[in-house]
């Protein structure tokens, strides 16, 4: 499922990259615009909605992680993996997993979209 943004969302995108003190990759900026968010099967990715705004998970628990571990301020959430797991992104598209629990920061050497795919294969592999 995908919720795209309407209206004069693109206007905003700095409004919201103010909100969480952060600047959106090329690529997350396209994926908010074109998407929203995505959901498919179990997964699914936090994004803006028209609805939600501020409120969206992607600034939600951006914010939250900010203000609780120190090593996530430079990065946006993009995934909860579950248990204290979360995926994350930077300014420049590149991915990240990071373990609430052991305050470990991990990079996958891989870009957002390529991810994203990544993801959803997964999730495919895991329906059949």
């Amino acid at each position: 499922m995908a919720r795209a943004i309407t209206g004069d969302f693109a206007e905003k995108v700095q409004y919201y990259q103010k909100i969480i003190g952060l600047t959106f990759g090329k690529q997350l900026k396209q994926y908010i615009l074109n998407y929203g968010f995505l959901s498919f099967g179990s997964l699914e990715f936090y994004g803006i909605n028209a609805v939600q705004k501020e409120k969206s998970d992607l600034i939600v628990q951006t914010n939250y992680l900010h203000h609780y571990f120190e090593k996530t301020k430079r990065l946006i959430a993009l995934e909860s993996l579950g248990d204290g797991f979360y995926a994350l992104v930077d300014e420049k598209d590149n991915v990240f997993e990071y373990d609430t629990e052991t305050d470990k920061l991990i990079t996958l050497k891989i870009m957002l979209n390529n991810y994203l795919l990544k993801r959803f294969e997964e999730e495919k592999q895991n329906d059949f």
